[in-house]
């Protein structure tokens, strides 16, 4: 089950009025589980799907990160294909032009690091209070980000 719907993960990373939520649709579940479980370790997260209301603190910072996660996956996956039947576009006049290749690799790094900081922002936060939060394990912390960049809290 889905922490957010694809409508708030939009909200957060787009404001793009085009762009279909249905977009980020496929990839909550994997973001949550290939991603977010790790971070949270396994109990904390567990609880928090079940109660997410209990953890108001954690709330904001949850969906943050879900929301880059969901984002980047989505983009990664479907940026470097065609969008439309002409490929990514830019619009910086009344006329529109293909993006090109180095444009949609900035977009993809912006939203990683977007990603990445509100992760961290989490992951630093979790440690900082982790006597407010019985069920997460500072042991158990653990988030890598991609394969070039290793990264444990």
């Amino acid at each position: 089950m889905g922490l957010l719907t694809a409508t708030q993960i939009k909200a957060i990373v787009s404001i793009e009025a085009a762009l279909d939520p249905s977009f980020f649709t496929l990839n909550i579940d994997y973001a949550q589980e290939k991603y977010l479980k790790p971070l949270l370790t396994a109990d904390l997260y567990d609880a928090y799907v079940l109660t997410p209301l209990d953890y108001p603190d954690l709330m904001p910072l949850i969906n943050e990160a879900l929301a880059y996660l969901v984002a980047f996956i989505s983009y990664e996956k479907d940026l470097e294909r065609n969008i439309s039947n002409q490929g990514v576009m830019e619009n910086s006049t009344q006329y529109s032009k293909s993006a090109t290749e180095s444009a949609v690799t900035r977009v993809l790094a912006k939203i990683k690091q977007r990603e990445f900081d509100a992760m961290e922002k989490l992951g630093c936060f979790l440690i900082d209070n982790y006597l407010d939060y019985p069920l997460f394990d500072k042991e158990l912390i653990y988030y890598n980000p991609n394969f070039n960049r290793f990264f444990i809290l």
